[in-house]
């Protein structure tokens, strides 16, 4: 099992902050598996952006040029 990064619950209520009435627990695990995924997908690219800057240190910029 991969270790986890968000928790069921953050994205529980992510969802319902958003504006769901209720949120099963099969949605909830499905949001968190999606949200952990674009969040490494996003961090591998920041990671390169900064890599190919020269830099060892990740910087907003980087993030933002996703």
């Amino acid at each position: 099992m991969k270790n986890k990064i968000f928790s069921v619950s953050s994205v529980k209520n992510l969802l319902k902050k958003e504006g769901a009435k209720a949120v099963s627990k099969g949605a909830s695990k499905k949001m968190l598996e999606l949200v952990e995924t674009y969040a490494r997908y996003i961090s591998k690219k920041a990671i390169r952006n900064a890599f190919y800057s020269g830099r060892k240190t990740v910087k907003e910029e980087d993030l933002e040029n996703n």
